[in-house]
């Protein structure tokens, strides 16, 4: 019998375009940034489940956040997205301000999604924040690991979902190409073959409903999330 899964909607307050959600187990909270936010506003987030309290943030000198992913093992510690450069800040997440506390590495063009595996491999991608799908085909793919960058695969306008599964695959969505590839992916070394990518899902170009973003598979399926509805894929090996 299938289980029934209730959906609660969230009330961030005075928000622009809410993006990169995560959950972090130790603290029972969702962590997520406002992607079009100015400087001296708040642009990261953290709903508390246990309590519904939401509280927000804003980092000290930045602007327009792409992602936040909590470090492990380091205590108010959290890797973001901060357009074109990725850098840790520390905030308590109840305090109205965080601050940078180093930076890790710079990318070409502005970051857009990343995705945290647990071993501690980072991956993200850029595209053109004012051009958007009207971009040159010269935006990459990142995988960041042990203090070193390494570029997966260039040609790209963008990159809306990111994500690996043990069937040694790695998967890629591109919402300027409507599609989704599945790239040969090592889970040991954390190496992705770039020169080798099958479209595993197209969908039907609908400039107003087809923009989407890829997450972790569970139970072998792959979740693709579109404007107004929601795709479940199923993985199979081979």
């Amino acid at each position: 019998m299938a289980t029934a899964v209730n959906i609660i909607p969230i009330s961030m307050p005075n928000t622009n375009f809410i993006a990169g959600a995560v959950w972090d187990a130790q603290t029972q909270s969702i962590y997520a940034v406002d992607f079009v936010s100015p400087t001296g506003v708040n642009s990261i987030y953290r709903y508390d489940y246990n309590t519904g309290q939401i509280y927000g943030a804003q980092i000290t000198g930045e602007q327009s956040p792409s992602f936040i992913y909590p470090v492990e093992g380091c205590d108010n510690e959290f890797v973001v997205g901060l357009l074109g450069v990725v850098k840790v800040i520390r905030w308590d997440g109840v305090s109205p301000t965080a601050t940078v506390v180093r930076t890790l590495f710079e990318a070409y063009g502005h970051l857009n999604y990343a995705y945290a595996e647990k071993k501690g491999r980072l991956f993200t991608g850029t595209l053109n924040r004012t051009t958007f799908c009207a971009a040159d085909n010269v935006y990459a793919t990142y995988r960041y690991a042990k203090y070193q960058l390494t570029t997966i695969f260039t040609n790209m306008k963008i990159t809306t979902g990111l994500i690996n599964y043990e069937l040694n695959k790695f998967y890629h969505g591109d919402a300027c190409r409507y599609q989704i590839v599945e790239l040969d992916y090592d889970c040991k070394t954390g190496d992705v073959n770039g020169h080798h990518r099958q479209v595993i899902i197209r969908l039907k170009y609908d400039h107003q409903k087809e923009k989407h973003s890829a997450k972790m598979p569970a139970d072998g399926f792959m979740f693709v999330r579109l404007v107004d509805r929601l795709l479940l894929q199923e993985l199979t090996d081979g």
